[in-house]
């Protein structure tokens, strides 16, 4: 190798010419490239997530100010970490809001996450949350945790609500949604993006190009759909891993019976409406309204990424709807409820909503209120309510609940059991039979035929008489098991 490095370009060109195949690759020649010069740091910095910065920024004023009140002036990376131990302890047990009361347990320790990535971007070798030194901290933020629970804090609030069909209905009324001018028009497309597609709002959708939508045709039904067909950084796919990638590319097809909810119709709208400056792939996908003339709605200028936050604000503001609760989350919530609603399984639900794993759909979504009353009415054994019973336990098959005195109203004349009690029926899995019986006989009096032998008949064959205490015995079977070897 240091032979190689010692010598000069046409002695490499004469290496590589003789063992380069150049009727596969070409002429192949030792230059000298051009390589960007970017300092890593601040590549770095550069790319850092901004909301994870802006918080962890906010968040380091108030432990400075903290810090300051306890007469400590130096920087939380030059404390000793058995000093910023005890600071950081007497911080969790102090920390109050300006009012007076006590923060939700997860915003404490997101402070403590804050200082302890700044510790990190400070180069310090310390871990708040893996040194022994630490295990104080860690312990004492736990019981605050548990202490704040206790106290009913930690259940989230404020938390977004699912978007109902009523609030879509009011939105459509009121003309926030359908096809009626752009901030209609907009609003439209970002509910296709945030239901059918299952993006994000904010970043995912202010990343987006018009390219990455694309407007195809099934070839066997000659249908027009909507296809996400390149997706960008998301939340769970940030790139950090290159075979991570989305392997189901959802879909939108057309609506027939209201063309204000037709996403091909409105997407079709949306590509007449905008600059043709602004059709090319790389092009971003929201724009603002406001172009000025009746052919060209928006402008050449993408949706600012805090306009793509407040969407929600304006279309709850046009449609007079005053729920603090419905946010933009509300319409990704809405994808998953209403997928689960209607019986889609978990693994095909979040092949469209994005998420890694199915466990994280539960955050979404909730049983509904009809699901619940049914609940409600099964615990009170509410006989009348037999709809409710059934969709509940419309999973169990048929074959597996039935009691023995079924069996035995569903047989002949002389009660006897039919015969293939398991006829058509499919089991799934292990499956446990209950056999109960609500007549006074057991199954073995059921199974045993009595018998009044009539002396006075000349035959002698013996006459049945359902009446007769005498029984015929039986004799027991034993039952072989099956052999795991083939011979005999």
């Amino acid at each position: 190798m240091e032979e190689l490095a010692n010598l000069d370009a046409s002695a490499l060109d004469d290496i590589f010419n003789n063992f380069y195949d150049k009727e596969e690759y070409g002429d192949f020649q030792v230059a000298n490239r051009n390589f960007r010069e970017i300092d890593p740091d601040d590549f770095l910095l550069e790319n850092e997530n901004k909301n994870t910065k802006r918080k962890t920024e906010s968040d380091m004023k108030l432990f400075m100010s903290f810090l300051m009140a306890k007469n400590e002036a130096r920087l939380p990376e030059y404390i000793p970490p058995d000093e910023l131990n005890h600071l950081l302890c007497t911080f969790i047990l102090g920390i109050t809001k300006k009012d007076g009361s006590e923060y939700e347990p997860t915003t404490i320790r997101g402070f403590i996450s804050s200082i302890d990535r700044h510790l990190k971007s400070k180069s310090s070798h310390v871990s708040i949350f893996k040194d022994v030194e630490f295990s104080k901290t860690r312990a004492v933020l736990t019981k605050k945790q548990q202490q704040l629970k206790s106290l009913g804090l930690g259940n989230k609030p404020k938390t977004a609500e699912v978007l109902d069909d009523a609030t879509l209905d009011k939105m459509y009324e009121n003309g926030t949604l359908g096809d009626g001018n752009p901030r209609a028009l907009i609003h439209s497309m970002w509910l296709i993006c945030t239901s059918y597609f299952g993006m994000r709002t904010g970043k995912e959708c202010h990343d987006l190009c018009w390219g990455d939508v694309q407007l195809c045709i099934d070839e066997v039904t000659g249908q027009e759909f909507l296809m996400y067909d390149k997706e960008r950084q998301t939340k769970t796919r940030s790139g950090c891993n290159p075979r991570d990638t989305r392997t189901v590319k959802p879909k939108a097809f057309g609506n027939d019976e209201d063309t204000r909810k037709c996403p091909i119709h409105l997407y079709k709208m949306y590509r007449d409406k905008r600059p043709e400056s602004m059709c090319s792939d790389e092009s971003p996908f929201f724009l603002t309204p406001g172009g000025g003339t009746q052919k060209s709605w928006y402008r050449k200028a993408p949706m600012g990424i805090n306009k793509l936050h407040n969407i929600m604000n304006d279309m709850k503001s046009d449609a007079n709807i005053t729920n603090s609760r419905i946010t933009p989350y509300s319409s990704r919530k809405r994808l998953i409820q209403k997928l689960q609603d209607e019986g889609v399984p978990a693994n095909q639900i979040v092949q469209i909503s994005g998420h890694k794993n199915i466990n994280s759909i539960n955050n979404y979504s909730k049983i509904n209120n009809d699901q619940s009353k049914n609940i409600s009415d099964i615990l009170s054994n509410k006989i009348s309510n037999t709809h409710s019973d059934l969709q509940v336990r419309s999973s169990t098959p048929k074959s597996a609940s039935m009691t023995m005195s079924d069996c035995v109203r569903a047989g002949d004349n002389n009660g006897k059991p039919p015969q293939g009690l398991f006829a058509y029926s499919h089991f799934n899995g292990n499956v446990t039979f209950n056999f109960n019986s609500s007549i006074s006989e057991s199954l073995s009096q059921m199974s045993a035929v009595t018998l009044n032998r009539n002396t006075s008949s000349a035959s002698g064959s013996a006459v049945v008489d359902p009446c007769s205490p005498i029984i015929r015995p039986y004799k027991r079977i034993r039952m072989l098991p099956d052999s795991d070897t083939d011979s005999n």
